[in-house]
C-alpha cells in the first residue's frame, strides 16, 4: 500500500503539473515571438497544423504528461520509477532546448537531432511506464504521436529549406 497521504499526492500532482506547464509555455514565449517571421518564411509540409492549434494541443499534452508522470511518481516501484522519471525529465529538457535550437538559433539540423533523441527517450519512457502502470504509459501515447509529427515536420523543413 502506498504510504503517501492523499494530501501529499494531490500537492505533488499540482506541483508536477505547474512545473511542466511552466517549462512548456514559458519556453515558447521566450523564443517563438522573436522568430515567427522566419518560421513563416520556411517551406513547410502540407501536414503542418495551423498555428492556432499548437497552443491548445500542447496544453492538452502537457497536462496529460503531468498526470502520467505523477502516476509514476506516486507508484511504489522504486527502481523503474526513478529511471522513468529521469528519462522524462531529460526529454523535457530536450523539449526546451529544441525551441531554442529551432526558433532562436534557426538551426533545423541540430533541432532535428534533438527531437530524434527526444523521440527515443519518450519511447523508452513509455516502455518503462508500461511496466509500472499501464495507464501512465497509455497517457503518453498522444505525446509520442504529436512528437512524431513534429519530428517529421522538422525533417521536412531540414530537407526543403
Amino acid at each position: 500500500m502506498n504510504s503517501m497521504s492523499t494530501t501529499k499526492k494531490a500537492l505533488s500532482l499540482v506541483v508536477i503539473t505547474a512545473i511542466i506547464l511552466l517549462l512548456g509555455f514559458v519556453n515558447p514565449l521566450v523564443f517563438t515571438p522573436i522568430n515567427m517571421e522566419w518560421y513563416g518564411s520556411l517551406n513547410k509540409s502540407l501536414l503542418t497544423p495551423p498555428s492556432f492549434l499548437f497552443a491548445s494541443v500542447w496544453l492538452f499534452l502537457y497536462i496529460v504528461q503531468a498526470i502520467a508522470i505523477w502516476i509514476i511518481y506516486i507508484s511504489e516501484e522504486m527502481e523503474l520509477r526513478t529511471k522513468a522519471i529521469n528519462l522524462f525529465v531529460t526529454q523535457m529538457g530536450l523539449n526546451v532546448i529544441w525551441s531554442y535550437l529551432f526558433f532562436e538559433m534557426k538551426n533545423v539540423g541540430y533541432s532535428l537531432i534533438d527531437i530524434i533523441i527526444m523521440d527515443i527517450l519518450v519511447v523508452i519512457c513509455i516502455i518503462l511506464c508500461w511496466k509500472i502502470n499501464k495507464l501512465a504509459s497509455i497517457l503518453l501515447f498522444p505525446y509520442i504521436c504529436w512528437l512524431s509529427l513534429a519530428t517529421y515536420l522538422n525533417f521536412y523543413i531540414f530537407i526543403n529549406n
